[in-house]
């Protein structure tokens, strides 16, 4: 009776399911999943137990996480378990501002390019070490706009300060 409700996807093979969620999972390049509140895993995820546990480690190893709230990200990573945390290969941390007034454009071009998003970055580190949440070496990265290309980097004020070095001109993300 017990086999009568189950899927007949579930009824494949172990090998044959992997090889499916690594298809859908795992494309060739890398896929960007945008964190949301009503957003905060794939569907495939959500269906039942033993979807999850098929698929969950094939979404995180092979998915980029976008987010511009760092309070998503921090609901995100506290309800997840520990060996997916460590499966996540970037998260990128969307610091871009929103400027309406011509005060908050002189506000915003006032400090060096990356130390406001090394500063959002550096904190967001604590926030999840204050919470058990360890992220790789590298893992989370901010936008910044070296030359006229925007580049995601874990250490921001140190991609600034060479790019300058190097002669280009960098900027942070701005939107009116």
């Amino acid at each position: 009776m017990a086999a009568e409700r189950t899927s007949p996807l579930l009824r494949l093979p172990a090998e044959v399911r992997n090889r499916i969620w690594h298809e859908l999972l795992a494309p060739p390049t890398r896929e960007i999943f945008h964190l949301s509140n009503g957003h905060m895993e794939p569907a495939l995820l959500r269906v039942n137990h033993q979807l999850r546990h098929e698929c969950a480690g094939i979404f995180y190893a092979n998915t980029t996480l976008f987010f511009s709230d760092p309070q998503i990200c921090i609901r995100r990573l506290t309800t997840l378990p520990a060996k997916h945390i460590e499966l996540i290969p970037e998260m990128r941390y969307d610091t871009s501002e929103t400027c309406v007034k011509a005060s908050s454009w002189r506000t915003a071009f006032r400090e060096l390019p990356g130390l406001d998003e090394d500063t959002k970055l550096d904190g967001l580190r604590e926030e999840l070490a204050k919470r058990g949440v360890r992220l790789g070496v590298g893992v989370l990265r901010a936008r910044l706009v070296v030359g006229c290309t925007p580049s995601w980097t874990s250490d921001p004020l140190a991609t600034a300060l060479d790019a300058v070095k190097s002669g280009f001109m960098v900027g942070r993300m701005m939107f009116i």
